[in-house]
């Protein structure tokens, strides 16, 4: 029988030729590289509304938390979306000027201006809240600052699309300055965002912190009711007996020291990795200032009998 040597080699070769000429294969580098750019918009501005919060906020009642979970989340998306948009924006160029992709293919046009869109409405819509906040009065430095890194990120990434969909030829020295830029803009937040955050062991003893502080609040309410309903603080057997589960846990192992004193009146102990200002968000379930504490061993005075007659008096003049 004779033998039949096919072109096994020609085959992949004429495969991977027509992949790379492929409308659907750029259709998805173009996807793609918008996708990796969402997270890293995402990204730079966390870092950046968060450094606001944590340097400008001062003792503004109005301003939010600074979230540093939100910071290291935001980090994380620049780390891995960052150097991933820089490598599509280098392929697409080198695709385009090899002329694998057309300067004016359908697909290309099409998804960049839609693209830019977007832009289009993320500018717009900081604008409308710009002068909205300024309207009720929330002309503050972190707004400001906010609002208008917002527009420099929006405007500066929608300049550089709309001089990328609208040139005629391919210019490294141009396309260098524009993708070396952001690769700075990425390395500065980065830098910005690494300087505000606290050492993983930091965070976690925060964490950690945030847990007692959550099993103090839940133990005061249920202090609160035992006192509303027998107008006496409950002994700490009581107390274990009316609490369950992890609450309970902490009071038996002395995590958190219960120490009645007169009726309605109580502390509660517990010892700190962390300092806390109240101004810092730690977790989700807790920011009340109330709970505000130095590090170290720190008891909290809570005095139920003036709340319940804060709460009569309050109810007496509504009625």
């Amino acid at each position: 029988m004779e033998n039949l040597n096919l072109p096994k080699k020609s085959l992949f070769t004429n495969s991977s030729q027509a992949d790379a000429t492929s409308g659907a294969f750029h259709l998805f580098l173009y996807l793609t590289s918008f996708l990796s750019f969402s997270f890293l918009f995402f990204g730079l501005t966390s870092v950046l509304f968060e450094f606001f919060d944590k340097t400008l906020a001062g003792d503004d009642p109005l301003a939010e938390g600074f979230d540093q979970s939100l910071v290291r989340t935001a980090i994380a998306f620049l780390v891995i979306a960052g150097p991933l948009f820089y490598f599509l924006l280098g392929l697409l160029n080198k695709k385009l000027a090899l002329k694998e992709i057309n300067l004016f293919s359908g697909v290309r046009k099409v998804l960049t201006y839609l693209f830019l869109f977007f832009l289009a409405a993320i500018i717009l819509g900081d604008l409308v809240f710009l002068l909205s906040s300024f309207l009720n009065g929330d002309y503050t430095e972190v707004f400001l600052a906010k609002a208008i890194s917002l527009l420099i990120l929006a405007s500066g990434f929608g300049l550089f699309y709309f001089w990328e969909i609208r040139r005629i030829k391919i210019e490294k020295k141009n396309f260098a300055f524009w993708q070396n830029g952001i690769l700075g803009v990425i390395f500065l937040v980065l830098i910005l965002g690494f300087s505000i955050i606290d050492k993983p062991s930091v965070a976690r003893e925060k964490r950690l912190d945030g847990q007692v502080v959550n099993q103090l609040s839940l133990l005061r309410e249920e202090i609160r009711v035992f006192y509303s309903e027998k107008k006496q603080n409950p002994t700490l057997e009581e107390l274990k007996n009316q609490v369950s589960g992890e609450t309970r846990d902490f009071l038996e192992k002395g995590t958190i020291k219960y120490q009645p004193q007169s009726s309605g009146e109580y502390f509660l102990c517990a010892n700190f990795h962390q300092a806390w200002d109240g101004k810092e968000i730690i977790a989700d379930f807790w920011n009340d200032s109330f709970w505000r504490h130095p590090q170290g061993q720190y008891c909290f005075e809570i005095k139920e009998n003036l709340e319940s007659s804060r709460e009569k008096i309050l109810s007496e003049e509504l009625d």
